[in-house]
C-alpha cells in the first residue's frame, strides 16, 4: 500500500469501470479525474465532470455488508449525451454515454451522512469522519444539488 504524507492510501482508489450501455462504448482515455483529500472533518472527493447536469449524475454508497467486501464503495457514475447538432467533428475526446468510477472507503468515514454538490463542472462528494460504523448496511443513492452560484 502506497502513502504520501498526510494523504490517504492509494490503495483506496479503484481504476475507472465502465459500464456501456446499448450502442455506447466507453474507453479506458476517458478518466473520470477526481483529488481525494481530508479537510475540516470530512473526506472530500472532488471529480470533473465538464457539461453533465445534476439529473444525469448518480452517486451511491454500497456498504461492505452490501458487496461482500472489506470497504465501502463510492461510485460516481454519469450520462453525457453526444451533441448532434454539428456540421463536422473535428476532435470528440469526452466520453459520451454512461460511465463510472469507484472509490474504496475505508472504515472511520460516515457514510450515511455523505453529501454531493455540482458546481461549475465539479462534482463534490463531502463525507463525514466518525469513529463508529456506518448505521446502515444498505446500498443508498445521495442526491447531487446544484451549487453553480459558488466553488
Amino acid at each position: 500500500m502506497t502513502t504520501i504524507p498526510g494523504q490517504l492510501p492509494t490503495s483506496m482508489v479503484y481504476r475507472l469501470e465502465p459500464r456501456p450501455t446499448g450502442a455506447d462504448q466507453a474507453s479506458d482515455a476517458a478518466v473520470l479525474a477526481a483529488d481525494i483529500y481530508e479537510y475540516d472533518g470530512h473526506l472530500i472527493i472532488e471529480a470533473e465532470i465538464p457539461g453533465i447536469n445534476e439529473e444525469d449524475v448518480e452517486v451511491t454508497i454500497a456498504t461492505p455488508a452490501d458487496r461482500d467486501g472489506s470497504a465501502a464503495a463510492l461510485t460516481i457514475s454519469a450520462h453525457r449525451d453526444p451533441q448532434t447538432a454539428v456540421d463536422r467533428r473535428i476532435l470528440s475526446e469526452r466520453q459520451i454515454g454512461r460511465f463510472a468510477r469507484v472509490f474504496a472507503l475505508p472504515d472511520g468515514y460516515e457514510v450515511d451522512s455523505a453529501q454531493v454538490s455540482l458546481a461549475l463542472g465539479v462534482l463534490t462528494v463531502r463525507v463525514p469522519i466518525s469513529a463508529t460504523p456506518p448505521s446502515s448496511s444498505a446500498t443508498r443513492v445521495i442526491r447531487v444539488t446544484s451549487n453553480e452560484a459558488s466553488h
